[in-house]
C-alpha cells in the first residue's frame, strides 16, 4: 500500500488569541499496487505564528 499525495481542500485564515493562522484541510487517498483506491483519509490542522508571550 502507499499513499497519493496531499490534496489541499480548504484554508480558512483565523486569528485566534494564540495567534493568527489558518484552519488548513487536506485529504489523501490510499492505494495498493493495482491503482486501487483502499481508503481516503481527511485531516485538519490549524498552523499559525504565536502572538509575543502567548507560550505558557
Amino acid at each position: 500500500m502507499a499513499a497519493g499525495p496531499r490534496v489541499l481542500t480548504g484554508c480558512v485564515p483565523k486569528e485566534t488569541r494564540v495567534g493568527r493562522g489558518a484552519f488548513v484541510s487536506f485529504e489523501r487517498d490510499v492505494v495498493v499496487e493495482s491503482g486501487e483506491r483502499v481508503c481516503r483519509m481527511f485531516g485538519e490542522v490549524y498552523l499559525y505564528d504565536p502572538h509575543p508571550g502567548a507560550a505558557g
